[in-house]
């Protein structure tokens, strides 16, 4: 995932010990979409003006998801194999990889310039969740003292990482949503972590994304979760909207924080002005929730709850312009429309903004999608 000029951040996938994990990632089921059973013919909702949308290549199975994308081309995220099986791969120049983690369940979670690629999966001879990140061709176990379990969310082109550290006894069979999660910062790949505080308060705390000037935002955690930066490893909590619960999970290309809050209704994508006052960027048309989930140049990128014909709704993959949320196209693959979706990363490559996440069709099953917008 790009950090450091755009920042970024995504939402965690939970990894648990079994490739399932990554084929849940992949191919849902019909309950996931409320509006599985409508028309996929019907007409799609207006997109925003100058994107389009393009399905990636797999490895020869049906699904997949991009998770996090570079500057330069370079995009990470699994797919299935004609078998069927879910493997960590990278996409360069639109053209996937396999990366060769020998780690069940293995999940890249963030990419730089430099091609360094971290992520978590499970080992089964030690029977523990590990954080990793992988370097031409190789790959590594992300340091941690003994006893802690790293949980690699995101590096920048500097080569700083950014996750949490759970005890490995809490997550032999891998991690969820754990009170015991610590912020973590690793200086580079090659280092021990340092701990981020959580608020006081708190009894625990998640890092998602670091900014050009080394800022780390993310979560802190205790009756619920409050949006916090931290500057020099020490924690400040930025307002919600309706009360404390919220999280940043990104940076726009002018280093203001991303992600969302409690607003009317659902929770609402947010920018915190530097000042650190929210800005509710609102949902699509008749929408109760959205998330910005990355920020590229002032335009950050997500999902929004969109009401389907006949009732329920759906995540509809967003870009967020002028302070509106707009939705971005869904395409077609194997002769099947899109109906959902969720742009995750996003960088600025000259005039071009250009997302990743995944299309799904009207039965749960996801595609690496990458979207392009010309400014």
């Amino acid at each position: 995932m790009q950090l450091g000029q755009q920042g970024h951040a995504h939402r965690r996938l939970a990894v648990v010990g079994t490739a399932v994990a990554c084929a849940s990632v992949i191919v849902g089921t019909a309950a996931a979409w409320p509006d599985a059973g409508r028309d996929p013919g019907a007409a799609p909702r207006a997109s925003a003006a100058g994107c389009t949308a393009t399905v990636l290549p797999t490895l020869g199975g049906r699904g997949g998801t991009v998770v996090a994308t570079s500057g330069n081309g370079l995009s990470v995220g699994i797919a299935q194999d004609r078998t069927g099986q879910a493997r960590a791969l990278l996409w360069r120049q639109g053209r996937p990889v396999r990366l060769g983690v020998r780690l069940d369940a293995a999940m890249p979670t963030g990419v730089n310039r430099q091609g360094v690629v971290v992520g978590t999966g499970f080992d089964q001879a030690r029977q523990q969740l590990v954080g990793w990140w992988w370097s031409a061709g190789r790959v590594h176990l992300l340091p941690v003292r003994h006893g802690d379990v790293a949980m690699p969310e995101a590096i920048d082109d500097r080569g700083r990482v950014v996750g949490a550290l759970v005890a490995d006894e809490d997550h032999a069979d891998g991690p969820g949503a754990d009170e015991d999660e610590r912020a973590a910062f690793w200086p580079r790949v090659t280092s021990l972590p340092r701990e981020l505080p959580p608020l006081p308060g708190d009894s625990a705390a998640h890092a998602a994304a670091i900014a050009a000037d080394g800022t780390v935002g993310g979560v802190s955690v205790g009756e619920g979760g409050r949006p916090v930066l931290w500057k020099a490893g020490r924690a400040t909590g930025l307002p919600g909207l309706r009360g404390s619960y919220g999280q940043v999970r990104g940076f726009d290309g002018v280093g203001r924080p991303v992600g969302d809050a409690q607003g009317s209704g659902g929770m609402h994508a947010v920018v915190w002005a530097r000042a650190g006052q929210p800005r509710d960027l609102g949902t699509l048309a008749g929408g109760r929730h959205s998330v910005a989930m990355s920020g590229a140049s002032g335009d950050p990128v997500g999902s929004s709850a969109d009401p389907a014909p006949g009732g329920g709704s759906y995540d509809a993959p967003v870009v967020f312009r002028g302070g509106r949320a707009q939705g971005l196209p869904l395409p077609r693959a194997g002769g099947t429309r899109a109906v959902a979706g969720t742009a995750i990363d996003a960088v600025t490559v000259g005039r071009t903004l250009r997302a990743v996440g995944y299309s799904a069709d009207a039965v749960g099953t996801r595609r690496p999608t990458v979207w392009r917008c010309v400014r």
